[in-house]
């Protein structure tokens, strides 16, 4: 009992933290890409000025696929490791309300991580990826957890069939569209993995009044689609 009570109460502590933020031009980055083009990262100072306000003007619509196959390269330039190799643990894809007819994610975050053991220790190496094409920006960092207290669960995409875009359209044909009309598209998407006790897609409508205050959320299933809406209660 008073080895379990030690086990739990041990504090983890974060070394070897690094952060990276770069610019790159959206507009041609996934055609560099496709031509087996990887560099297409411009490293920014350190302490960079305020990021630019978004802009939309002359973007391509990225779809889940596109963030992912981004994130390979970003881990590339950043850490010489492949992405794929990483456990998914978060999702977030962000939209403003105004942008759901072009389907622009402007806001995407993607964090993963990986064990390594060393004897009976084990160590959990974070990675946080914060992707936003309409800034023309994208921010990675990495720590390293010891010993690894907060374990995380990663996200079997196996089971994430239906994808981001897919999945913010779900929540748009079953009282999405009816509550972000209300408020003119004075509001944010988010579309967030995992949901409600770990599983599936949560979709979030908030509104910039009252500190990001929710107007509609829907859980949705990433194999089959079937939902429910959580707010407003039918």
């Amino acid at each position: 009992m008073s080895c379990q009570y030690w086990l739990d109460n041990r504090n983890e502590s974060e070394e070897n933290y690094e952060s990276r933020d770069y610019s790159i031009d959206p507009e041609t980055l996934l055609e560099a890409l496709d031509r087996g083009d990887t560099d297409v990262f411009t490293l920014l100072d350190p302490t960079p000025e305020t990021l630019p306000t978004p802009s939309f003007s002359g973007l391509t619509p990225w779809s889940q696929a596109d963030y992912f196959r981004f994130a390979q390269a970003l881990y590339q330039e950043s850490w010489q490791e492949p992405f794929e190799a990483k456990n998914i643990y978060f999702m977030n894809f962000e939209m403003d309300c105004a942008e759901i007819e072009q389907g622009l994610f402007s806001y995407v975050i993607l964090n993963s991580f990986e064990i390594i053991q060393t004897g009976e220790e084990e160590t959990r190496v974070e990675y946080h990826n914060v992707i936003s094409p309409s800034r023309h920006w994208v921010s990675a960092s990495r720590g390293e957890y010891t010993p690894n207290i907060q374990k995380k669960e990663p996200l079997d995409l196996t089971r994430y069939r239906i994808s981001a875009e897919e999945i913010v359209q779900i929540a748009e044909k079953n009282g999405g569209a009816e509550r972000r009309l209300l408020y003119e598209n004075d509001c944010k998407i988010n579309a967030l993995a995992p949901g409600l006790k770990g599983k599936g897609w949560v979709v979030s409508y908030k509104n910039d009044n009252d500190g990001w205050r929710r107007i509609f959320e829907i859980t949705i299933d990433p194999q089959i689609g079937a939902f429910e809406v959580l707010h407003p209660k039918p």
